[in-house]
């Protein structure tokens, strides 16, 4: 019977360690990608990733750091790849493993499949919807905008101050030329974001395609509002979101509940300004700072997180105190080893930036050249956009991100970016009537 039951306890503190070497060998390798892309190595990332078990615990952050990785580059058809196989995953991800959440009873939340914040997996959307629209797939663009509007509204105290994603969820919509449900989702983000000029002016404009009259006086609150119907739209990504940082409180000397947390600091606004055609141009940006929707996205969790430490602090207990019984020594070993376990869960999507934003540029029809400088202090870079092409009615879409547009010289120096497909409402219309 004794030797069943130190036995027993053995297998205990085996399954504890095995477990924990498991998981962080595959975020080893993740974390390798990482440093590898932000070395200025992209591809050797990609490779690096490639390497991962497919059916690694981490699989859905593989997926996603493909997705920003490619994007980052300008590999659009190959960051749509990941991301859509990140939404599959999460779909099937979304069915509780029992067996999964047995053990991390006994260990710790890095013993399952990682899931995804809400935040996460809204930005998963975000990307699919920029990469669809610089494909000019507006189409394509709106089925993630649906999507997304899913996850806003069941989540919609941690994400209704995304205004970037809120916006291009309707643009998607307004692209795809589904004008009514663009009007609904302007209508409901210019409520909660009447400070935005830029949500104003798009709004305004949707109306105006609407012929709502009444709509666009009162979005328009006696400002002035170009009535240029063409117009270049530049996604611009800057900087890095903080990584998780792990929090404890202690319950006495043998225990203690952990728990992920994010930094607590402000964020630090990037500033963009912009000229067109060489003559400086009001910009009024639509920004989001990621770390503040993450954080309010966690913090949505935050009992849910609480309460599972508290049942795993007593499970461990349990288990300490019968080896204890059982086998000082071994007893001792079992107790550090849960102890030592006791780690949060602070993964997360590590290469996504610290802040996104869009530039709605009224233009008339014509070739333009468009001059964007990102930056803060005397850290700054310009960023050239060459022979932009715009037909009547038209909206081109640009992207300035890490490759080009990040702040990392106190000089400001001039990059030109290439030219990617043009997106037009014309071309959505006529989408839109052959569907019907």
């Amino acid at each position: 019977m004794d030797i069943k039951i130190h036995a027993r306890t053995r297998n205990w503190a085996l399954i504890v360690c095995l477990l924990f070497l498991q998981a962080c060998a595959s975020t080893s390798t993740i974390q390798t990608a990482r440093m590898q892309y932000y070395s200025g190595q992209p591809d050797r990332a990609l490779e690096t990733l490639d390497g991962v078990n497919p059916d690694s615990k981490n699989r859905l952050l593989v997926q996603f750091d493909k997705g920003t990785i490619a994007f980052s580059e300008g590999r659009y058809r190959e960051s749509s790849r990941a991301l859509l196989q990140a939404s599959e995953t999460i779909k099937q991800l979304d069915f509780i493993s029992v067996s999964e959440q047995s053990t991390a009873l006994v260990t710790n939340d890095w013993a399952t499949t990682y899931r995804g914040e809400y935040s996460e997996r809204l930005w998963v959307h975000s990307l699919q919807m920029m990469n669809f629209l610089l494909l000019n797939e507006p189409e394509s663009a709106a089925v993630e905008a649906r999507q997304a509007i899913k996850l806003l509204d069941t989540h919609t105290k941690a994400l209704r101050k995304d205004w970037f994603t809120r916006a291009l969820v309707a643009l998607s919509l307004e692209e795809a030329n589904q004008l009514d449900s663009a009007h609904i989702e302007y209508n409901k983000l210019h409520q909660d974001a009447d400070h935005v000029e830029g949500v104003a002016r798009l709004a305004w404009n949707n109306a105006k395609r609407l012929g709502r009259k009444q709509a666009m006086k009162k979005i328009a609150s006696g400002r002035d509002f170009n009535t240029i119907d063409s117009s270049i739209v530049v996604f611009v990504d800057t900087g890095r979101i903080p990584t998780k940082l792990v929090g404890s409180i202690p319950i006495d000397t043998d225990q203690f509940i952990a728990f992920p947390i994010y930094p607590e600091y402000p964020a630090i606004s990037k500033e963009i300004n912009v000229s067109l055609n060489g003559e400086a141009i009001p910009s009024a940006p639509i920004t989001t700072n990621l770390i503040s929707v993450a954080r309010s996205s966690l913090s949505e969790r935050g009992n849910k997180i609480a309460l599972k430490s508290v049942v795993r602090a007593g499970v461990k207990n349990s288990i300490a105190k019968e080896a204890r019984k059982e086998d000082t020594l071994l007893g001792m070993f079992v107790t550090a080893a849960l102890y030592i376990s006791e780690l949060p869960d602070t993964r997360s999507w590590e290469t996504l930036p610290g802040q996104l934003s869009m530039l709605v540029i009224p233009v008339k029809p014509g070739t333009h050249t468009l001059s964007v400088e990102v930056g803060s202090g005397s850290s700054r870079r310009t960023v050239m956009l060459d022979d932009i092409n715009v037909q009547p009615g038209q909206r081109v879409f640009r992207t300035l991100n890490k490759a080009t547009a990040a702040a990392t010289s106190p000089e400001t120096t001039p990059v030109t970016v290439p030219a990617a497909a043009p997106a037009s409402t014309n071309a959505a219309a006529a989408l839109a009537a052959s569907a019907n």
